[in-house]
């Protein structure tokens, strides 16, 4: 989740340029007899910034700037002061264009062809700003932060390094280029910044999450398993912190305590995802004392009666049948993954070969198993 402020008011730097044009410029020539003057129209559209709030109302002010300054016998002064107004006008606008553009992607959960015009829309405006060199370092921010949602990941990162480089005390901008770093495997500079969020705050949960998924990406599982216990204590009652204290131990082998955690977070409240890696442990677990197929089965069922019919889910279903015996429904279950798999929607982390492979171990009447791991201690089917 990105940090974003969205509040801004007029920045005193335009007043005190417009008292300063005021007053170092005694008189500018006017455009006809009856017309305002230079001096005279400039304060119009100074005046206008402060009940400013809309794309329309900092797209009028831009217009006017363009008009003004294409005047003859402006003064210099004049054109610097409407240089300025002109890149403040920029970034307001960027913002509002921003903040629209974010809303109808959270609403529609999807970048759709308006969604993605509007963010194109801001990225303009806060280069224009930044060209103008107002407030560079938060339009970097905001520019990283559109990018991100356009896809455009490694686009935010820099942004978000200039922006640190401009502003290295606004840790937003830390937490946010540590969340890219983990989304692109960069686990160590994903590390590097999640600590210095959590120099400045010891008790960021998200920062504490992040960091322990960025540990376990490097193997580090102790280290994660911290993390993830320290977070259960600032949070007890969160499903989700149980579930990824749960996953590490499942990475370490500690069927047990794995277990024990999947089974907690049921218990506080049951999700699609904790259903389904309890059903996964004890239908496929390497080591035979976990198996448990009736509650497999009953614990695959109720993750797809809460999250409706995935890829991921009809597989656990699929095996938690084999562990019973039910080859029939199994098979069927793994028939129905794959079609939804090959169909696209929705996304899914395990691959058509894996489903595939399970798929002939069914009709073959026999279960699938998790086999054990050097490095981890099982393989990372529960990330799936």
């Amino acid at each position: 989740m990105f940090v974003t402020q969205h509040k801004c008011k007029i920045t005193g730097l335009l007043a005190v340029l417009f008292l300063l044009i005021n007053t170092t410029v005694a008189s500018t020539p006017r455009l006809n007899d009856d017309g305002p003057s230079i001096k005279d129209q400039i304060a119009a559209v100074f005046e206008r910034t402060s009940s400013s709030t809309t794309e329309e109302h900092f797209t009028a002010i831009l217009d006017e700037c363009e008009r003004i300054s294409a005047l003859p016998d402006i003064h210099v002064s004049q054109s610097e002061y409407l240089a300025t107004l002109t890149a403040w006008s920029y970034r307001r606008r960027g913002e509002c264009r921003f903040v629209a553009a974010e809303a109808m992607f959270t609403e529609s959960e999807s970048l759709t062809e308006g969604t993605e015009a509007l963010f194109l829309n801001a990225v303009e405006d806060f280069s224009a700003a930044i060209e103008g060199n107002n407030k560079p370092e938060r339009c970097y921010r905001y520019r990283a932060m559109a990018a991100c949602a356009l896809g455009e990941l490694e686009k935010a990162i820099s942004d978000f390094t200039e922006a640190i480089a401009l502003d290295p005390e606004h840790f937003s901008s830390f937490f946010n280029r540590a969340e890219l770093y983990l989304a692109t495997d960069d686990f160590q500079l994903a590390i590097n910044d999640y600590n210095v969020v959590l120099e400045e705050n010891s008790a960021d949960l998200q920062a504490l999450t992040g960091r322990a998924h960025a540990l376990s990406g490097l193997n580090r599982l102790d280290e994660a398993m911290k993390d993830y216990t320290a977070v259960m204590i600032l949070q007890s009652n969160d499903p989700v912190a149980i579930i990824n204290r749960g996953d590490c131990f499942y990475a370490m082998g500690e069927f047990d305590l794995a277990l024990a955690d999947y089974k907690k977070s049921i218990s506080i409240e049951p999700t699609p995802d904790n259903c389904r890696r309890a059903a996964w442990l004890t239908a496929t677990c390497p080591v035979s004392k976990f198996h448990e197929p009736d509650y497999s089965v009953e614990m695959a069922q109720r993750a797809l009666e809460l999250g409706g019919e995935t890829p991921d889910v009809l597989d656990t279903l699929a095996a938690s049948h084999a562990s019973n015996g039910d080859f029939e429904s199994a098979t069927e279950s793994q028939l129905r993954a794959i079609e939804i798999f090959e169909s696209g929607l929705p996304t899914s982390v395990v691959s058509g070969d894996e489903l595939q492979q399970r798929l002939t171990l069914y009709e073959s009447e026999r279960p699938f198993r998790t086999t054990m791991s050097e490095s981890t201690g099982t393989e990372t089917g529960l990330d799936r």
